[in-house]
């Protein structure tokens, strides 16, 4: 036979158990910007994301960090904190990048309040680098150009590490920056 005492804690248990299931914390509107990322400029990348708790949006979250994974790693190099942004209405970091390899990077966003952990959101951006050198012979002397005169360079373009060599000129040249006008080459 159930005593009375026995079927008051019950139902205090399962009461308690069904509001704290209730609660539910999530990460939402991940951006990360700029996407691509180039290296090569010395970007500042922003990410925001919001942080819902019981379905509104909260702006006092305990912790809401970003971790960030290079290409195949399997540890965050990086885990700046975001901040609450009322003119965004989110949580928002901005930071210059701490890293230099190309390739995708994962981004894990978690928010933490009132002693709960949010499910992780992922989100994914790219990072590329640009390199452009002047190729100069070393036994001839460095070479003057004079008004009027005609000047050819040789030059390696690489993106992420890879020579890139197009079928025709395909490049625009800028001198004080006004483009020159190649028609008359």
């Amino acid at each position: 036979m159930i005593k009375k005492t026995d079927l008051t804690f019950f139902l205090v248990l399962v009461f308690v158990l069904n509001s704290v299931s209730a609660q539910s914390l999530e990460v939402t509107d991940v951006s990360i910007s700029p996407d691509p990322v180039w290296l090569h400029e010395n970007p500042t990348i922003d990410i925001s994301a919001g942080c819902i708790y019981n379905g509104s949006y909260i702006s006092n979250a305990d912790v809401v960090r970003a971790e960030i994974f290079p290409p195949g790693a399997s540890s965050p190099i990086s885990s700046p904190i975001l901040s609450y942004n009322s003119g965004r209405g989110k949580y928002v970091a901005s930071f210059r990048p701490v890293f230099s390899k190309t390739g995708t990077y994962k981004v894990n966003v978690i928010c933490e309040y009132d002693g709960s952990t949010s499910p992780t959101k992922t989100e994914y951006f790219e990072a590329h680098r640009l390199e452009l050198s002047i190729i100069t012979e070393k036994e001839k002397p460095p070479l003057d150009a004079y008004m009027g005169s005609d000047l050819t360079l040789n030059v390696d373009f690489r993106v992420d590490g890879t020579l890139v060599s197009p079928s025709q000129n395909t490049f625009t040249v800028y001198i004080n920056d006004e483009i020159v006008d190649q028609s008359a080459m």
